[in-house]
C-alpha cells in the first residue's frame, strides 16, 4: 500500500545564487514535498514510530536551505532530495518544488521554481 504525503509552502529564508547580493542579503524560499511510502504497517498499528514523521522532514529542508550555500536553485532542489532518501530510508519516491523569490533580474517576475523528482526503483 502505498501513501502519497503532501507538505505545502515551507517558508525559508537563504542565501543562495550567483551573485553577491544574493549570497550576502539572501531570500525567500519555498518549498512543496510530496513523498510516497508504504504505510501498511502504520495505519494498522497507528504508530508515528513505524511512520516517516514530517515534521523531521520539514526540519531538515529548513536546516539545508538556511544553512548550506549553492550558486543554483537545481543544485539546491537535488541535494535536498537526496538527504531526505539518505535520511528517511522508508520513502518510495519523493518530488520536489522549489521557488527562489527576489530575482535580481530587471523583469518583474513573482518566483522562479525547479521541480525534481527522483525514485528508488
Amino acid at each position: 500500500m502505498s501513501t502519497k504525503i503532501t507538505i505545502k509552502n515551507i517558508s525559508i529564508y537563504g542565501y543562495h545564487g550567483v551573485l553577491a547580493n544574493e549570497k550576502e542579503l539572501g531570500g525567500k524560499y519555498q518549498v512543496d514535498i510530496v513523498f510516497w511510502y508504504d504505510s501498511q504497517k502504520t495505519a494498522k498499528n497507528d504508530d508515528i514510530k513505524l511512520a516517516v514523521d514530517y515534521s523531521e522532514i520539514i526540519n531538515v529542508t529548513v536546516d539545508i536551505v538556511k544553512n548550506k550555500r549553492f550558486n543554483l536553485i537545481e543544485s539546491l532542489a537535488k541535494y535536498i532530495i537526496d538527504e531526505l532518501l539518505t535520511k528517511f530510508k522508508a520513502i518510495d519516491k519523493i518530488s520536489l518544488s522549489l521557488r527562489k523569490y527576489y530575482i535580481p533580474i530587471s523583469q518583474n517576475i513573482e518566483y522562479v521554481e525547479v521541480e525534481e523528482t527522483k525514485s528508488r526503483l
